[in-house]
């Protein structure tokens, strides 16, 4: 509704530089919020005093793998082939 009134009511020059500077943003902020994510996951991995649980060196990754499995088969469902 709003995406018809916006095209509309600009030029097609306009519309398609509008939309190419809410998508920069959009994946601008998107960047910003997975680099502190990661940031952060580091922090927790690396904390000196975390003593006997240096399991997580192996924990993480292996829940990124399951964690990409689970996002291709639910959301992309198995359309990757290899």
């Amino acid at each position: 509704m709003v995406l018809k009134l916006v095209q509309n009511r600009l030029s097609k020059k306009q519309f398609i530089l509008l939309s190419s500077i809410l998508i920069g943003l959009t994946a601008g902020f998107a960047a910003i919020i997975l680099k502190t994510f990661v940031h952060y996951i580091y922090l927790i991995a690396t904390y000196d005093q975390l003593g006997n649980y240096r399991f997580l060196y192996l924990l993480l990754p292996t829940f990124g793998l399951l964690l990409t499995v689970f996002v291709i088969r639910r959301f992309y469902k198995n359309r990757f082939r290899k």
